[in-house]
């Protein structure tokens, strides 16, 4: 049963997203993934087992949910749980930061000599539209994990993304961005040319459309998505949780404000990182200090959207490359584990109000409806209008499946 839900911020007050183009917007599929960076611990968030031995010290409150509970530092999320569809069985097989990660980005196992795309690079080539941006990665609070080597694998270049490394000064970004492109722009025609005489079967126009994508940004609806100097405060404060804004942990916050925008300026996927959850040592400190980030901002995000009319033509997905050790090991910490973790959707045509999947009493295993990665991927792309069985080109030589699985009915509506 689902209880009603709370009205949003959005939809209890006069704030209209006027100017930031949410009455403009024409409905259209995207995706906002919140990465959640070295795998976060499933019992402390979104799985609970309080009272038993693996259960730390958290509590678990109620949800708008009857019968879903979640931890004590997701108390807005727990209120918005009718917008939720949170899976509790995802279930891997790679206990690597690179190796899941890979394997939850782009569906399947590494391995082999073929480099597959990640989600953002599958959007962004079956939905880019012309030399502007159709995947744009935010990030947050980073590790050396950030240097794992995905993105457009045998797409190319223009399904990669477009990185901001601090979104709220993106606008610099993009000032300077501009300037090197002005500057460079009558060297790289010459350098181009020379280089399409002595090597006439490279492919040139890759690298000549990433600086097309750069000049197509000015100007755009993007540019000004990005442009956060006239957001007002009272906008932007409810993803921050206790952060102040312009401070480094406001990163996130903003970015999912960012996130926002740029769907509504027509971005058909943006994935916004978070960093810091591969908690070997300290856990419980540190997934306390992070939720409190999610949960203000993937709250503010999903009122937003909703208020927008846009939550029911965009995914937002909260995951990461895998999850945590039920055992809490001798440094306070939670190691590495692939086998029961947990991941959440909304919108889009996710189900909504619903649980899938149970582990045991212990969190140890997935007692009931197993959700395999790819099985999770295929969901994803389903929910965003592409075709999980349809195909695409591999450098122009064949052609490869978009995914190895089928979407998980029990978490579509």
């Amino acid at each position: 049963m689902i209880a009603q839900e709370p009205p949003s911020p959005a939809e209890a007050t006069p704030r209209v997203l006027a100017g930031f183009g949410a009455q403009d917007a024409k409905p259209k599929r995207a995706c906002i993934v919140l990465w959640m960076e070295g795998g976060p611990s499933q019992i402390d968030t979104f799985d609970p087992k309080p009272g038993r031995p693996t259960g730390g010290p958290f509590k678990a409150i109620d949800t708008a949910v009857r019968g879903a509970r979640f931890s004590e530092h997701l108390p807005l999320l727990a209120k918005r749980a009718g917008r939720l569809c949170v899976v509790r069985s995802v279930t891997g097989d790679e206990a690597d930061h690179h190796r899941a990660t890979l394997h939850l980005q782009t569906g399947r196992r590494p391995g082999g000599l073929l480099g597959h795309p990640d989600i953002g690079s599958v959007m962004a080539h079956f939905n880019r539209e012309g030399d502007r941006p159709g995947y744009v990665s935010i990030r947050a609070r980073q590790s050396a994990m950030s240097e794992v080597e995905r993105g457009p694998g045998f797409l190319g270049a223009r399904a990669g993304p477009f990185v901001v490394e601090d979104a709220a000064n993106a606008d610099r970004l993009l000032r300077e961005l501009d300037a090197r492109v002005k500057e460079r722009g009558a060297l790289l025609e010459d350098l181009n040319a020379e280089f399409r005489r002595e090597h006439p079967n490279e492919n040139s126009a890759v690298r000549e459309s990433l600086y097309a994508a750069a000049r197509a940004l000015k100007g755009s609806d993007i540019e000004r998505a990005l442009d956060l100097r006239g957001v007002k405060e009272e906008v932007l404060r409810p993803y921050l949780g206790p952060d102040r804004p312009g401070t480094p942990m406001a990163r996130f916050g903003t970015g999912c404000l960012v996130a926002r925008r740029l769907v509504e300026a027509g971005v058909p996927f943006v994935e916004v990182l978070l960093g810091g959850w591969d908690t070997h040592g300290g856990n419980f400190p540190a997934v306390q200090f992070l939720s409190s980030r999610v949960d203000a901002a993937f709250s503010a995000l999903l009122d937003d959207l909703a208020a927008g009319g846009l939550l029911d033509s965009t995914l937002v997905v909260w995951m990461g490359e895998f999850g945590r050790t039920p055992q809490v090991n001798l440094t306070n910490g939670r190691d590495h584990y692939p086998r029961a973790f947990s991941a959440v959707l909304a919108g889009a045509g996710a189900a909504r109000g619903r649980v899938v999947g149970e582990t045991d009493a212990d969190g140890i295993d997935v007692l009931r409806d197993p959700v395999t990665v790819p099985e999770l991927f295929a969901t994803i792309v389903h929910l965003m209008g592409v075709d999980p069985a349809g195909r695409y080109p591999v450098n122009e030589i064949g052609v490869a499946r978009v995914a190895d699985a089928r979407p998980c009915k029990a978490m579509l509506q």
